[in-house]
């Protein structure tokens, strides 16, 4: 499977109106196609996708090395396809980097815990 980029984008739009989520769609394939005149779309459809088929979707094809990948019905979608499609934008995700300075060492290791409170840093003690 290839991996993204940084900057390569993943979108995730569920719930609420189907018509606004399908202007939503339309929206980001608009803004895609006018950054990348080339893009190729391919649709996809979890009912009867399979992870194969994602995988060879984001892949780089003959006619561009860029794409649009639209999965629809993804509440339908088989264990293996999820799993593919959350493997394949977890190298995009952006990590926290830890602080450097030492006063702030126990909150940055904080930081990186998977806790859900946010660590403060030390304060700083003036000699």
């Amino acid at each position: 499977m290839p991996k993204p980029s940084a900057t390569t984008p993943f979108h995730l739009i569920y719930g609420g109106d189907p018509y606004l989520n399908e202007q939503a769609v339309r929206d980001l394939r608009r803004q895609a196609q006018r950054k990348h005149p080339d893009v190729e779309t391919i649709e996809l459809d979890a009912t009867n996708a399979d992870h194969y088929a994602f995988d060879e979707a984001v892949s780089p094809s003959l006619l561009s090395e860029r794409s649009i990948v639209i999965v629809s019905n993804l509440q339908n979608a088989d264990d293996k396809l999820g799993e593919t499609m959350v493997a394949y934008q977890k190298p995009s995700t952006i990590q926290p980097k830890p602080a450097s300075s030492s006063a702030n060492t126990k909150a940055a290791s904080k930081a990186n815990d998977s806790s859900t409170n946010s660590p403060k840093p030390e304060p700083s003690k003036k000699p």
